[in-house]
């Protein structure tokens, strides 16, 4: 046995300290590009192109490839990835091409990739192996043949498996890096977030600890309402974009139902295309902002062409959306408890004015405008129904209106039939809040008065009856215009400053109808008076006519042409047909009464004269102080008559003429 070692050895020996060199070289790289170097330092100075392309299986098994490092000696680029027939070859084993134009059926699939892609003659594709799975390719390919041997074959299928481990230990290392960042930044967001209180200062914080992480030049986010088909959008870092963005076709509106954050590569073939490239965002990630089961909204962060998004940052967005829209849930719970308070704050104080009001006027200039303030109308018109709306309806009558911040009070007021409001007509006596944010579109209204409305630039309308307890009074009509909606919270808050002001028109409608009732007992019982102190017919109408006509404004030429009957007058209240008829029962009484007090006197006067005559026939003492007294007192009694007394004997034919006594007058009567 030679103690010398042969050439071929010691090419050997060389391949391998060249081998072991890289790998150790590789295991300590910084970059994936620094593997190229070490490759054609140690291994291959004269490959023309060295592509290293990683693969990754998603969590739905399919496999993705992209290229790691693509470096070619005449500078040119292989993007593309290992076609799928290819890498089913290396799969089973390395393939090995030392002449592209000498290579057998087995192998033809490889020609395209390795002439058109690589342009090279010769080449070799080796799987990086790690824990017996593959985690990508290094491909080396020449622009010349070259023929490989065993040996090298062999080393490189080590150094490829020993950058597959090493790439892998990468990999996961900025798994284990990233993993920490996003617990690192949820946990920073949990702090930073816990007392923040109003949208700039949430703003500030998500921008400053996200920009730890992506290279972002647009962070918003949008903000989402059942009841309306637009999301809100709050600006955080980037170019000024409109207040609110239709959600129909957006990638907002995806990610919502999906309810998962979504990474946008490519902006074109969407509704809200133009809208993201007008800011020059080009790839976007949406993450839902969900506590529980509610969404509030997305966070969306974007880039510019320069700017690369990928997959892995994902992950830190959904751990931002998660923070934030905790904290959004804090400060809208906190808004919320803010706004009740100053909801029941305000209730209250409306109550104490409506409980102070000395009038229905005072009562509508307090509620209006407050309800102009929480539903932003610019138009408001209040409804009663009439007469009284504790007895019966028989119309409606606007009361007041408010109108570009001022109330007018429709003095008289405006009367309709029920029939002639059309959208009250539509919905009569309705104690349901109805909102009608679509006129163009609402199929609860009809054509004609979605056309009127429209013409009017009228686009939203809401109804808020105004009821209390068992009572229906009214309705309160708010339009909406210039594109102006009606939110829910709107109508609820407008209910309970209807609802008060019902309470308090109904106190005020109770109140003057008490008022009215004791004025017109008042009113009766002077008339009463005076008509008993009247000593004629005549004088009784006369007081009964002229108290009428003043206190009801009627003419005293018209009652006293048609008479005291309140059948007579239609346009009487019920208060005022009363007062009407309990008059003229009155009037009927005090006739009576003069008539009765007439036939009193007469019939007292009678006795009198009777019970005179007789004390002096008692005193006379013979027939002439009889007939004298007889006489007299006949005289006295009837003044307008002559009277003459005759006395004839019991029998008239025995005797001649009988003596006679006699008063002159203007008749003459025989007794």
């Amino acid at each position: 046995m030679s103690g010398t070692i042969s050439t071929s050895e010691d090419a050997l020996l060389d391949r391998c300290a060249s081998i072991f060199q890289a790998m150790r070289a590789i295991t300590s790289i910084n970059s994936p590009e620094e593997i190229v170097a070490i490759i054609r330092q140690h291994v291959m100075p004269d490959a023309d192109c060295i592509i290293l392309i990683g693969e990754n299986i998603s969590q739905d098994g399919l496999i993705t490839a992209r290229v790691i490092v693509d470096w070619d000696r005449d500078g040119l680029t292989h993007a593309e990835p290992l076609p799928d027939t290819i890498r089913r070859l290396v799969d089973d084993h390395p393939v090995v091409i030392s002449d592209i134009d000498q290579i057998d059926n087995s192998l033809l699939s490889v020609k395209p990739y390795a002439e058109s892609v690589l342009q090279a003659a010769s080449l070799i594709i080796l799987p990086l192996n790690r824990r017996q799975h593959i985690t990508g390719y290094l491909v080396l390919g020449m622009h010349k043949p070259h023929q490989y041997n065993i040996d090298q074959i062999r080393h490189l299928e080590i150094l490829a498996c020993h950058i597959g481990t090493v790439l892998e230990n990468r990999e996961l290392d900025n798994i284990l890096n990233r993993r920490t960042a996003q617990a690192t930044l949820a946990a920073d967001l949990a702090h930073d977030l816990s007392d923040v209180s109003d949208f700039e200062n949430l703003g500030e914080i998500v921008a400053t600890r996200l920009n730890e992480f992506l290279p972002a030049s647009h962070i918003s986010i949008a903000l989402i309402t059942s009841d309306h088909p637009d999301a809100e959008l709050i600006l955080i870092k980037g170019e000024q974009m409109p207040a609110r963005i239709p959600l129909a076709g957006s990638r907002i509106k995806q990610a919502i139902s999906r309810d998962a954050a979504i990474l946008f590569e490519e902006l074109g073939g969407w509704a809200d295309s133009s809208l993201w490239q007008s800011i020059d965002v080009y790839k976007l990630i949406v993450a839902p902002l969900v506590v529980g089961d509610q969404i509030l909204g997305t966070l969306n962060v974007g880039g510019h062409t320069d700017i690369t998004l990928l997959p892995d940052d994902i992950p830190i967005c959904e751990q931002a959306a998660v923070q934030m829209a905790a904290a959004l849930q804090a400060m809208r719970t906190i808004k919320h408890l803010e706004s009740s308070l100053d909801e029941t704050t305000m209730l209250y104080s409306v109550s104490l004015a409506i409980s102070a009001a000395q009038h229905v006027d005072e009562i509508y200039a307090t509620v209006l405008e407050k309800m102009a303030d929480v539903s932003g109308s610019e138009h408001i018109t209040i409804y009663l129904i009439g007469p009284d709306p504790l007895r019966d309806m028989e119309y409606i009558e606007t009361t007041a209106v408010w109108q570009h911040g001022q109330l007018i009070i429709q003095s008289p007021p405006i009367r309709y039939l029920p029939s002639q409001i059309p959208i009250l007509m539509q919905f009569p006596q309705s104690r349901s809040n109805l909102v009608f944010n679509d006129l163009q579109t609402d199929p609860r209204l009809s054509v004609d008065l979605r056309t009127i409305y429209v013409r009017e630039n009228v686009h939203a309308l809401m109804l808020i009856p105004l009821s209390s307890s068992a009572t229906w009074l009214g309705t309160i009509l708010f339009e909406g215009r210039q594109g102006q909606t009606f939110s829910g919270d709107q109508a609820r808050l407008c209910r309970s400053l209807a609802d008060q002001t019902a309470l308090g028109l109904n106190a005020q409608l109770l109140l003057a109808r008490t008022q009215q009732v004791v004025g017109y007992e008042q009113i009766l019982l002077n008339i009463s008076n005076r008509l008993h102190s009247a000593e004629t017919t005549d004088e009784i109408n006369n007081v009964a006519i002229a108290e009428l006509a003043a206190v009801l404004g009627l003419s005293r030429d018209q009652l006293a042409e048609k008479g005291l009957k309140a059948d007579l007058y239609p346009d009487l209240t019920r208060e005022q047909r009363e007062l009407f008829e309990n008059v003229a029962v009155q009037v009927s009484s005090a006739s009576e009464n003069l008539k009765l007090l007439e036939q009193i006197k007469k019939s007292a006067a009678r006795e009198q004269i009777v019970s005179n005559m007789t004390a002096q026939l008692q005193r006379a003492t013979d027939i002439n102080d009889v007939l004298e007294t007889t006489v007299r007192t006949l005289i006295s009694a009837l003044d307008e008559y002559d009277i003459k007394v005759r006395l004839f004997p019991s029998d008239k034919s025995a005797s001649g003429d009988a003596g006679s006594l006699s008063s002159a007058g203007k008749d003459t009567s025989e007794l």
